[in-house]
């Protein structure tokens, strides 16, 4: 059914073009289809201060496939999301799942969340995780950040944990993590492995999932 917000049809804009409208000219019932952010596109209305997504969170990214390391001790990106400058706001969440398993035991695999412009091994690190040697071949994270400033990202789940509780696999050297300024800086969010031991396993990142949880009530 049509409606008075041109007949019905949310206007197609980037992020970019959506950045240049200012929030406190429009009604939460203009909504804007952004084609370049999220999977799939994503829909975005402003509350009068900012923009936010509908229903309040989208998935960013779900990769499409496996993809396998090369079995050595070098840190190798082994997936990335490019992140367009101010689309974290504050008080946004960021909650990456990400799940992998090895062709045997022998070894233990890290896996390092970084986050910054150069999309290499020189951003700053967000959080890590292990997939142990031994028996244990499966490895999994599902954590949670919130930026608290511009330049600060703050990890909100214990630390050790491989869940959004208490448990182990999971270390940060940081809670809070200083990055590139968001609003101003296109950054890249990546996730790389580096095996303990080298030749003796190879490792395959099954899934990674990322979700922005837009502030607010």
């Amino acid at each position: 059914m049509a409606g008075p917000w041109n007949d019905g049809v949310a206007p197609q804009l980037t992020w970019a073009q959506l950045k240049t409208l200012n929030p406190a000219g429009y009604k939460p019932s203009q909504v804007f289809y952004v084609s370049d952010v999220g999977v799939g596109g994503s829909y975005w209305y402003s509350n009068g201060v900012r923009w936010r997504a509908v229903n309040g969170a989208l998935w960013l990214l779900n990769l499409a496939s496996d993809v396998a390391h090369d079995g050595t001790t070098s840190q190798l990106k082994m997936a990335e999301l490019p992140l367009p400058a101010g689309l974290i706001q504050q008080g946004d969440m960021l909650e990456v799942h990400a799940t992998s398993d090895a062709n045997a035991g022998g070894s233990t695999a890290t896996f390092t969340h970084r986050l910054g412009t150069a999309g290499t091994t020189a951003d700053a690190q967000l959080f890590q995780f292990s997939q142990p040697a031994g028996s244990a071949v499966q490895g999994s994270a599902n954590k949670r950040m919130r930026r608290t400033s511009a330049t600060t990202l703050r990890l909100l789940d214990a630390a050790g944990a491989s869940g959004l509780g208490t448990g182990s696999g999971v270390t940060s050297t940081l809670i809070s993590v200083t990055v590139p300024d968001l609003d101003a800086n296109a950054t890249k969010l990546g996730l790389y492995l580096a095996e303990g031991t080298g030749g003796v396993r190879i490792t395959t990142l099954r899934g990674w999932a990322v979700e922005l949880i837009t502030a607010g009530a």
